[in-house]
């Protein structure tokens, strides 16, 4: 498998930039379809979405040591240079998205009672307060994560050099259990304990620990076979299909934080290894990549969008066939609209600000930004608590 490209940065792994949309879009279904008509067991499988954050989380640990790393370990480019191309692709949308909601959130809100909420809100400090996790926007709480992920990951990475190839696996056991014990431990654990466990920066950072752990035992080995990689490909989407079938029998928090970790390690490789059958071939298709590309734009834009077409009296219609096609319009435009913002605003500002903060001669990974987690509960309105 061809890892390196000229000036010693790492090919872009299309067929896992075609699956974060995927993972993305699962998101964005489960907080914006309420469908009562829709059969029990498919209503459970579409509100899980919270089992694509664990994804989007891993899938972010992996793709930043994939393409950061060389084949010692190091960084491929300057701190300050990954700091400024990092952040500049999620800070952009995630004030955007929180402008958008502002009108609709002062609606309810008097400026006296709300000046803090709004300015964490703003700064996006504020998922280190569960009680404000959810402010504005109800995803923006993970820019609290994603700033920790980066801020950490140079060091990390320095670090995990120290680590042999072999306890690696051991490394990601651990870094599982961190993330999926809490979780099996308060299975009932009230709002607060909710807000908590879903939304706590420090709670769902082992999740992207397992993601770099498992990038750094992925470039240290030989990649699978193109048999190995379509088994696990096919092993993986069983397995977690298998969870979906049954997730509405067993109470929330028992999948929501790590605990299909393993099962999204499988995937990754295989669809990594640059074969993963027909499945790869299907994520890695130019459409899908723009969606991929789009995908943190998806993630943070969608309740927003539904939030001014609530508050337009669109949505729902008056009858179950006006609701989907208001619906399915919703869908389209909520795409159109995130692939325009991505490649209008975000990238001039990303482009922008490299320069500016960071090291121009420098060529970077050309790469969607990782996507953060879910939220953290099915929201019945797009705004927050």
């Amino acid at each position: 498998m061809q890892h390196l490209r000229s000036g010693g940065r790492r090919a872009v792994l299309p067929a896992v930039n075609g699956l974060r949309f995927f993972a993305a879009a699962h998101v964005m279904l489960e907080h914006t379809v309420h469908a009562r008509v829709l059969p029990a067991p498919v209503l459970a499988a579409v509100g899980a979405g919270y089992t694509s954050a664990t994804l989007l989380l891993v899938l972010s640990g992996f793709i930043l040591v994939y393409v950061y790393s060389d084949g010692d370990g190091r960084m491929t480019v300057p701190r300050r240079e990954f700091w400024a191309a990092r952040l500049s692709r999620i800070y952009p949308l995630f004030v955007l998205s929180q402008l958008l909601v502002l009108p609709l959130w002062m609606r309810t809100h008097g400026w006296g009672e709300t000046w803090f909420p709004l300015a964490v809100g703003v700064s996006g400090t504020q998922a280190w307060f569960p009680s404000l996790a959810h402010v504005l926007n109800t995803p923006a709480w993970t820019i609290s994560l994603l700033v920790l992920a980066y801020a950490a990951f140079p060091w990390l990475l320095e670090r995990l050099r120290a680590v042999p190839v072999r306890r690696l696996p051991l490394a990601m056991g651990v870094a599982w259990a961190l993330s999926a014990i809490p979780c099996l431990l308060f299975t009932h654990p009230g709002p607060a304990g909710t807000r908590f466990l879903f939304s706590f920066p420090v709670m769902r950072f082992p999740e992207f620990l397992f993601g770099m752990l498992l990038g750094k035992w992925f470039l240290s080995r030989p990649a699978p076979s193109g048999r190995a990689s379509a088994a696990m490909v096919a092993g993986a989407l069983a397995g977690w299909g298998a969870v979906l079938a049954v997730i509405g029998r067993v109470p929330r928090p028992v999948a929501h934080n790590g605990l299909l970790a393993p099962v999204f390690a499988l995937l990754l490789v295989g669809l990594a290894s640059g074969h993963g059958g027909a499945v790869a071939r299907l994520l890695s298709r130019p459409p899908l990549q723009r969606l991929g590309n789009a995908g943190i734009a998806i993630f943070l834009l969608h309740l927003p969008f539904i939030a001014w077409v609530e508050a337009a009296g669109w949505y729902p219609g008056p009858t179950t066939a006006a609701s989907a096609l208001v619906y399915a319009g919703y869908l389209a435009a909520t795409l159109t609209l995130s692939i325009v913002t991505t490649e209008r605003f975000v990238a001039p500002v990303s482009r922008w600000a490299r320069r500016r903060f960071g090291c121009p001669r420098m060529a970077l990974p050309v790469l969607a930004a990782p996507l953060p987690v879910a939220i953290p509960v099915a929201a019945a309105a797009p705004v927050g608590s």
